[in-house]
C-alpha cells in the first residue's frame, strides 16, 4: 500500500481526508498505484466507514484522475468494495460519486459477481433498499431536490428511519435469491438490456442474454444464486420461446 491508499481509507474527518489526498496527488502521489493485490487508492477510500470521509476520499481521487473502473486481481472494480463497506449509509456516499463518473454497476468481477450481488450477501441486506436502488441501472443519483446528500447528512437518502429507507427496505423480498430475476422484466441480469434466453447448469436459472452467456465471467458462478457453475467455461442451455 502507499500513502494514498492508507489516508483514503483510515481517515475519517471528511475535510482533512481531502487535504491529505490533495496534497499527495500534488506532492506527485500515483492515483493508480496498486497494491499487492491490485487495488489501487479508490478502492480503498471506498471503504472509509465515515460517510461524509468516503465521500470526500473518492470524489478528491476522482478529480485526480483516479480510474472508476479500474480492476484488481480479482476483477473486483471499486463499486464492488464500496458494497462491502460496513455502515450501508458509507456505501451509498461512496459510490454516488464513482456512478457519476461512469461506473459501472453491470460489472462482474471474476466470480460472476456484480455489485448488488454482493449487496445481497451481506447480513443487513435487508436494511439495505437504497443500496440496492442506486446500484440498479437507471435510478437517480442525485438527491431529490431540498434533500440533503449522503455525505451532507450521513444517512442514507431520506434517512435511516425515514419513509424512503423503510419503504425501499419493505420491497426487498425475504428471499434475496429473488430479487434479480424479477427485477427487471425478462432482461439479462448482467447487462440489464438484452432478454435473458440463456439458463445456466445445475441450478437452471434463466438468467443471461445470448451475449453475456458468451463470456466467461458471466458464466463462472449463476449471477442469481452465485452457485457454481459446472466447467470448462461454465455450462448453458439456450431457451427458445415460441
Amino acid at each position: 500500500m502507499t500513502a494514498l491508499h492508507c489516508a483514503a481509507c483510515t481517515n475519517p474527518d471528511p475535510a482533512a481526508v481531502r487535504a491529505v489526498i490533495e496534497a499527495l496527488v500534488a506532492a506527485g502521489a500515483d492515483v493508480h498505484a496498486k497494491d499487492f493485490y491490485g487495488q489501487e487508492p479508490l478502492h480503498w477510500a471506498t471503504r472509509n466507514s465515515n460517510a461524509g470521509a468516503a465521500a470526500a476520499a473518492v470524489q478528491a481521487l476522482v478529480a485526480a484522475g483516479a480510474d472508476v473502473r479500474a480492476k484488481a486481481n480479482t476483477g473486483t472494480e471499486p463499486l464492488h468494495w464500496a458494497a462491502l463497506n460496513e455502515p450501508p449509509a458509507a456505501v451509498v456516499a461512496a459510490a454516488r460519486t464513482p456512478l457519476q463518473a461512469g461506473a459501472c454497476t453491470s460489472a462482474v468481477d471474476r466470480n460472476g459477481s456484480l455489485p448488488r450481488l454482493v449487496v445481497l450477501r451481506r447480513p443487513d441486506a435487508a436494511q439495505c433498499g437504497p443500496l440496492l436502488q442506486l446500484l440498479t441501472p437507471g435510478q437517480l443519483l442525485t438527491p431529490p431536490h431540498g434533500e440533503r446528500s449522503a455525505s451532507a447528512a450521513g444517512a442514507l437518502p431520506g434517512g435511516t428511519g425515514g419513509s424512503g429507507a423503510a419503504a425501499a427496505s419493505r420491497q426487498l423480498p425475504q428471499n434475496r435469491q429473488s430479487v434479480v430475476p424479477e427485477a427487471h422484466n425478462g432482461e439479462c441480469v448482467v447487462c440489464w438490456s438484452a432478454p435473458r434466453s440463456v439458463a445456466l447448469l445445475p441450478c437452471g436459472h434463466l438468467a443471461l442474454c445470448a451475449g453475456c452467456a458468451a463470456t466467461d465471467l458471466a458464466t463462472k458462478r449463476c449471477p442469481v444464486c452465485c452457485r457454481v457453475c459446472c466447467r470448462p467455461a461454465g455450462k448453458t442451455v439456450t431457451i427458445y420461446h415460441p
